[in-house]
């Protein structure tokens, strides 16, 4: 069992952990970055078929990166951090305020994982989603990237968005996982796209059954439910001009 968190250290630098245990009970816990370059926050973990755990982190700064490490020991030990990818949007700066989320604001924050089917031919890929903007994009045209490795995160390929709308509103908080059992991989995020006030959001998701080279058409999970107090609303909105 693995677990990531971040904290701030005794000499006062923002650190991620990862405990490690295997019957949990007992607990190991370190630093997968003793002596951090940067504030460090957002943590997240997959593991690879091999056991290898993988983390992935966000390393506050100008430019804002996402920052990458494995430890092949059980989380004992870590190699050392790599960046993966730069951003434009600063989860804690003047952009990341989209009118979705204009009070809390959004992050850039990444989420991970690997093909563990034995019977994929993607076997033992990582995959990495994340929010961000386009060098060009408007101030609220969020959106969602992808990037994946095929030799255990030592490269990895060029930012591919999964959002296929044409629109210039926000797409946010991405999730991502694989299908054991076919290695197809299943992306999930907060979408704007049908709100022309880009306020109210519903989740989209997109699928790809060959590691990640494309991803089908997005779907709408989210619809009109007799769960929700109102059963014609099928979105959420955290705006807060519409919540006074």
């Amino acid at each position: 069992i693995y677990v990531v968190w971040d904290e701030i250290d005794s000499g006062g630098a923002q650190i991620e952990r990862v405990a490690h245990s295997d019957d949990a009970v007992n607990w190991t816990i370190v630093p997968v970055e003793p002596e951090p370059k940067a504030a460090d926050i957002g943590g997240n973990l997959a593991i690879g078929p091999d056991g290898t755990v993988y983390a992935i982190w966000n390393r506050l700064g100008d430019p804002e990166t996402t920052a990458f490490a494995r430890s092949i020991d059980g989380g004992n030990t870590w190699s050392a951090a790599t960046d993966v990818v730069s951003h434009n949007l600063q989860s804690f700066g003047s952009n990341n305020f989209i009118p979705a989320q204009d009070t809390r604001g959004i992050n850039a924050f990444g989420a991970i994982a690997a093909d563990r089917d034995p019977d994929s031919p993607h076997l033992g890929n990582l995959y990495l989603v994340y929010t961000d903007l386009a060098s060009n994009a408007a101030a609220d045209d969020t959106d969602i990237f992808f990037v994946r490795s095929a030799d255990g995160g030592n490269s990895w390929s060029s930012p591919a968005r999964v959002n296929d709308d044409r629109t210039a509103r926000s797409q946010f908080f991405p999730w991502i996982d694989v299908d054991q059992s076919s290695g197809n991989i299943a992306v999930s995020w907060y979408d704007a796209r049908n709100d022309r006030r880009n306020r109210r959001t519903q989740i989209s998701s997109a699928f790809s059954a060959d590691g990640g080279s494309s991803f089908q058409p997005n779907l709408q999970v989210t619809q009109p439910s007799a769960q929700f107090a109102n059963s014609a609303i099928a979105y959420s909105d955290e705006n807060s001009a519409d919540n006074l």
